[in-house]
């Protein structure tokens, strides 16, 4: 039994929440853009290193604006009033870039720019859908689940065979667990088919 499963349960969740990163992306880039702000991929890392990078570009910026000797009271308000304007305007657009690319959408260089890489996404997204199971656990688990079916399955063949009533005539199962088991209630089930549909029942026991 294989100790990493693939849950395409937790993949269609991340799959479909990447929409909305994808647009925070494309949101943030065209609003620097507009700004007349570089959308190079070392200036997007800089910018979303953390929560404060965005405002220390800024006051950075404010800060040689105004060093260059003097500046008039009016021009000192006019430049702080401007570049007060820019952050605001930028502050969400490049929070929610921030939390895209802290999540799972992944960005690289496109010549002057930036796009987003979508193997590197996709990739992402599935090793973050990829839970690991007690393959151990597992599988003795899986031999007396078996066992039971087997045994139910002599049990019917036998009172058939001697005019006997079927007392079990079905097994129930948990509700709880999507069986999605192609068992018929009488037949089979392969090791992988039940290791995935048991597998938030076998992961390793945090220590």
């Amino acid at each position: 039994m294989d100790k990493l499963i693939f849950d395409y349960t937790i993949f269609d969740k991340l799959d479909d929440r990447s929409w909305w990163h994808k647009e925070a992306f494309r949101d943030a880039i065209e609003q620097l853009k507009a700004e007349g702000l570089p959308t190079t991929k070392e200036f997007i890392d800089m910018i979303t290193k953390d929560e404060d990078s965005l405002k220390n570009f800024i006051n950075e910026e404010q800060r040689k604006r105004l060093s260059g000797g003097f500046v008039p009271n009016a021009e000192r308000e006019f430049v702080h009033e401007a570049f007060v304007g820019l952050y605001e305007r930028l502050q969400k657009k490049i929070a929610d870039l921030r939390n895209a690319l802290n999540s799972n959408l992944v960005a690289k260089a496109d010549g002057d720019s930036v796009s987003i890489d979508e193997d590197a996404t996709e990739a992402k997204l599935r090793a973050a859908a990829t839970i690991e199971i007690d393959a151990t656990k597992g599988e003795a688990y899986y031999a007396k689940f078996m066992a039971v079916i087997a045994a139910w399955q002599s049990l019917c063949e036998y009172e058939k065979k001697n005019g006997l009533p079927q007392l079990i005539r079905r097994l129930e199962f948990h509700d709880l667990i999507p069986l999605e088991l192609p068992l018929n209630r009488d037949g089979t089930i392969s090791e992988s088919t039940f290791a995935y549909a048991l597998r938030n029942w076998l992961k390793p026991k945090k220590k």
